[in-house]
């Protein structure tokens, strides 16, 4: 009885479908991520990620795709999903999806003049590019910032 249900299963719900439906949660999940808000939020979402390196590195290979094959102004991921998963990325070394992610993470939070995620953002840039002794790129962001005109916490952190 036990192979019947089994067998049953298999044939009502092929592979590939399971598959598909397991990508479509998955994308979901990881849109999810754009509601997050707090900074405590953003951190807790990271760790439960970034627990499996090997779903971390499908979430930023996926995230990554949904964000390029948008259009400009359809992209995907806010503040919170390209912040979450920029720290990700640089977690399991996709330094290329991570700067791209946290760009994009400090684009979206300069938009909405959020001063608190811009420095965020700048500042998970500075630690991406010291962690690949990049020593230029580190200095470029903190340039970047220091021209920046925007919300008291940009001021306060020139």
């Amino acid at each position: 009885l036990g192979l019947l249900a089994a067998g049953l299963a298999l044939l009502l719900n092929p592979p590939a479908v399971r598959a598909g439906q397991d990508e479509d949660a998955f994308k979901a999940d990881l849109l999810k991520l754009n509601d997050l808000k707090t900074e405590d939020a953003l951190l807790k979402a990271l760790r439960a990620l970034i627990k499996d390196r090997e779903k971390a590195k499908k979430a930023v290979a996926l995230g990554t795709k949904l964000q390029k094959d948008a259009k400009d102004g359809d992209k995907p991921f806010s503040f919170g999903g390209a912040y979450v998963l920029g720290r990700a990325a640089h977690v399991v070394k996709n330094y290329d999806a991570a700067a791209y992610f946290l760009e994009h993470a400090a684009e979206v939070a300069a938009k909405a003049e959020r001063g608190e995620q811009m420095v965020q953002a700048y500042a998970r840039l500075v630690d991406l590019s010291m962690d690949q002794k990049k020593y230029q790129d580190a200095v470029d962001v903190c340039e970047r910032v220091v021209e920046l005109k925007g919300p008291d916490e940009i001021e306060n952190a020139q």
